[in-house]
């Protein structure tokens, strides 16, 4: 089991409970106080808290994580832990990011996932209302910092990063995207430490593409070298089902990732909306958009208004003319 959730030392998994007739499993894990006196006896430190978390599930049964903390123990920053408060895991909440991002419904994920529909909801409301309150960990010794030269090259797309995390792809789509419209060097920098707050956020779900970033900084110095000599083609953008697709194609519809869809959720493009379903979204997405500050959250909204788009395309003829227009100009 401590293999299966990633539980390293000094934290150990103390026991597993299994319940048959929900299919559920709860793993208790704590840190062992060291051992003292002469035969390595563990002294007998009480737990004072335990927290609770659902996670991912395992083999089609439910988990839950119970973590035991005592005096001195901080909460490490985990894909098996969560925020104090009760809820979901790291790990858990990045698969169901990534899930909405792709398509899922709340229903499927409510099935698929094991999850009460109502748990659900109101863990994406509080999204949705820019509630999410989480704080970054603390930065593992890996992670360059934020103002490592690394962050740029991969906004600029100068070193390539194996990607496999939906959430991360569309997030560097987009910001490489709109890297690729503009020269001006402080919103690229505002830009790269974005990126960085995403990784320093999401350290405990990204083991695949963390492995890489020590690899990537030993190339930077070269990619710097060949960006003088020719400036950088426009990298291809990522689309909502995270397919690859040369930018410039589609030029009727953008996909997810094109600056285009903030504008109009922003209210920088003007749309005169005929069609009542789009309104009403529109309304409900300006008004949510405007107090998150979450990157995978705010990505959401913009797949959600792209999404149905491509649903309606044959019914929304009328607004995606005026989106052209809008584009050429």
């Amino acid at each position: 089991m401590a293999e299966l959730l990633g539980v390293d030392a000094p934290w150990k998994v103390m026991d597993v409970q299994r319940s048959s007739g929900t299919q559920t499993v709860t793993v208790h894990i704590e840190r062992p106080p060291p051992p003292q006196g002469l035969f390595g006896r563990r002294a007998a430190v009480p737990v004072r808290r335990q927290l609770r978390w659902e996670h991912v599930t395992l083999a089609g049964w439910r988990c839950r994580v119970q973590v035991g903390l005592r005096d001195g123990d901080a909460l490490p920053a985990t894909a098996w832990t969560g925020e104090e408060a009760p809820g979901y895991t790291r790990g858990l909440q990045r698969l169901i990011m990534d899930l909405l991002l792709a398509g899922a419904t709340t229903e499927q994920l409510s099935v698929l996932l094991k999850l009460p529909f109502a748990d659900l909801w109101r863990h994406k409301f509080r999204l949705d209302q820019g509630r999410s309150n989480t704080a970054a960990p603390p930065a593992a010794p890996g992670l360059p910092p934020e103002g490592s030269p690394l962050w740029p090259a991969l906004l600029m797309g100068r070193v390539s990063l194996d990607v496999k995390a939906l959430g991360l792809r569309l997030l560097l789509a987009k910001l490489q995207r709109e890297a690729a419209l503009h020269g001006d060097a402080d919103l690229h920098r505002q830009a790269a430490q974005e990126l960085h707050r995403y990784f320093l956020r999401s350290q405990a779900v990204l083991r695949h593409e963390f492995g890489q970033l020590t690899g990537l900084m030993a190339q930077v110095p070269a990619a710097m070298e060949r960006a003088v000599a020719a400036p950088v083609a426009r990298t291809a953008a990522v689309s909502a089902d995270g397919v690859h697709s040369p930018a410039g194609q589609g030029f009727e519809l953008p996909d997810a990732t094109d600056p285009l869809w903030l504008a109009l959720l922003q209210g920088e493009c003007s749309l005169d909306v005929r069609a009542l379903g789009l309104r009403l979204l529109l309304t409900q997405l300006r008004s949510q958009i405007r107090v998150i500050q979450d990157s995978d959250v705010r990505m959401l909204k913009l797949v959600e208004i792209h999404r149905y788009f491509a649903r309606h395309q044959g019914s929304l003829s009328y607004e995606i003319s005026q989106l052209r227009n809008w584009r050429a100009h």
